[in-house]
């Protein structure tokens, strides 16, 4: 697989899932998107076409690491829920905003192996409520929080430490769906369990349980129709490599499962945007431009953020006739043409100060995957424009990124070691992450990391988290790729460990880690 450069627009949060949730703010009917602006440090509320709703100041320490900034509503209007988390114990406290300003926090306690869910839960349209879930099923519900209505609602919830917890409609009324996946019995035989959902009603404590087949790999995102729950329907992201996410939209009484793929570091957005047909739609968006789909059908329906959008109909990125998702796997193929024409305006915007037009411009860059040369090469056009990096530009404060789905888990989903924030593929092909038994200078392990990784400090841990040595880092090597180097040849180690580096961004240190068999070639 080629090594290819995305521009992204990124303002990274502190969050397991990267999906979204829509709301209708203005009440006319469609679900309407939050985007947060670093230039204005706001969060920008606004329609499909663009047209801005409201506008809502998020302070400095509300928006940063730890802080996650969610969509919301508070008595009728557009309001910002802010998560505040402590990094080791996960102590959790939830920050109100509106665009009349900060109504006030609420404590959360511990989110370790727990779960924040910001949905409306009691029908009124009006203000997003709060529930929280810890490890051991404790479920504290808090109704139209900072309203003259505020109430706290307490019950248990059959919930273990490893269970994922999200909402849904279940027999007309608002439900726990709680997902546990399948595992080995305690039995003799080891026979494995099946998948099972728990479904409680929030109001009634009815319970019941149900067996599905599918995958789960994030907390699954209940599909919205109209502003309401569809009983039973999900989306879930169950894969997400360096070339496509993979998602399942699942009927959970059915069993029906239709697979879904979409760029990488994708989000998806259940709602209603255009209205018509199923009225089941999503908005598949990478930071902040995207397409909306017919969830039932996979039509397109319209381009989001792009001076190109249109609707109506398939442009060929939709349902292949039955295959299911929105677009087949993507191909090893990369773009080897610069785009000429798309670099001049960029040029004629940036000379003339329009930040919008040039955010708009880069942003649709993101959509051309490049081959390696000639990734180098745009990057090298757009350096002497902006006289700066352009990575360096494509994280600076011009830019907006759309805010995440109300769902924070506190559960090692991942099953990531050693806080890693991160493991990523090992076999990603040419010019992308390499480990060798033995390098051709010195005939010891040798670990390349891909060129778009800014780390200079590795290690190799095995696969319980304990460091084995710290690499020797000497510099940029064969596709100008970060070079680490073991003590010893490949087979010294165990077959199975992971490579651990630390990379500096601008947003701070992240941790990210890849699985290797040092006994071979992993590239």
């Amino acid at each position: 697989m080629y090594t290819m450069l995305r521009f992204f627009v990124v303002f990274l949060l502190l969050c397991v899932p990267h999906q979204l949730f829509a709301l209708d703010v203005n009440g006319d009917g469609s679900s309407d998107v939050f985007s947060f602006i670093e230039i204005s440090d706001k969060v920008e509320v606004s329609t499909v076409d663009g047209d801005i709703i409201t506008e809502i100041s998020v302070p400095e320490n509300l928006r940063d690491n730890p802080a996650t900034l969610y969509p919301a509503t508070h008595n009728g209007v557009a309001a910002v829920y802010s998560l505040v988390t402590k990094k080791k114990s996960l102590q959790g406290t939830l920050h109100v905003l509106t665009a009349a300003g900060h109504l006030g926090s609420l404590d959360l306690g511990s989110l370790k192996h727990g779960t924040f869910i910001g949905y409306e839960l009691d029908g009124d349209h009006k203000t997003s409520d709060v529930m929280v879930v810890d490890k051991k099923g404790k479920t504290l519900i808090y109704r139209n929080p900072f309203t003259s209505q505020a109430n706290t609602q307490s019950l248990s919830l059959p919930a273990k430490k490893r269970d994922i917890v999200t909402v849904t409609n279940h027999n007309n009324e608002p439900a726990a769906a709680i997902f546990t996946l399948k595992g080995k019995s305690k039995k003799k035989k080891k026979k494995k369990t099946k998948n099972q959902v728990t479904l409680v009603g929030l109001e009634s404590g009815a319970k019941e349980n149900l067996s599905f087949k599918g995958k789960v790999g994030q907390p699954p995102i209940p599909v919205m129709k109209n502003g309401n729950f569809v009983p039973g329907e999900f989306l879930n992201i169950i894969k997400q490599n360096k070339n496509f996410t993979k998602s399942l939209h699942t009927d959970i009484y059915s069993g029906a499962t239709n697979e879904i793929y979409s760029d990488p570091e994708t989000s998806l957005t259940p709602g209603t945007y255009i209205g018509g047909g199923s009225g089941m739609e999503v908005l598949v968006s990478n930071d902040a431009t995207g397409s909306i789909y017919d969830l039932s059908s996979s039509e397109l329906l319209v381009q989001v953020g792009d001076a190109s959008s249109s609707s109506g109909g398939s442009d060929g990125s939709g349902s292949d006739g039955g295959s299911g998702g929105f677009n087949p796997p993507p191909s090893n193929t990369c773009n080897d043409e610069v785009p000429q024409d798309l670099i001049d305006q960029i040029e004629i915007a940036w000379n003339a100060a329009n930040l919008n037009l040039v955010t708009l411009l880069v942003n649709s860059l993101h959509w051309n995957e490049f081959c390696v040369n000639t990734a180098f090469e745009v990057q090298g056009i757009l350096s002497d424009i902006f006289n700066t990096n352009p990575f360096s530009l494509s994280r600076s404060s011009i830019y907006g990124t759309i805010l995440s789905v109300p769902i924070y888990s506190g559960k090692d989903l991942s099953k990531n070691v050693a806080g890693c924030d991160k493991v990523r593929d090992g076999t990603d092909g040419p010019l992308g992450f390499l480990a060798k038994p033995a390098s051709d200078h010195t005939g010891k392990l040798v670990t390349l990391l891909p060129s778009s990784v800014n780390a200079s400090v590795a290690f190799l841990i095995n696969l319980k988290g304990k460091k084995i040595e710290k690499l020797e880092y000497t510099g940029r090597s064969n596709g100008y790729r970060p070079t680490f180097r073991a003590n010893h040849h490949g087979s010294h180690y165990a077959s199975s460990l992971y490579v651990k580096a630390i990379e500096d961004t601008y947003e701070g240190k992240t941790v990210l880690c890849w699985k290797i068999n040092p006994h071979k070639r992993n590239d």
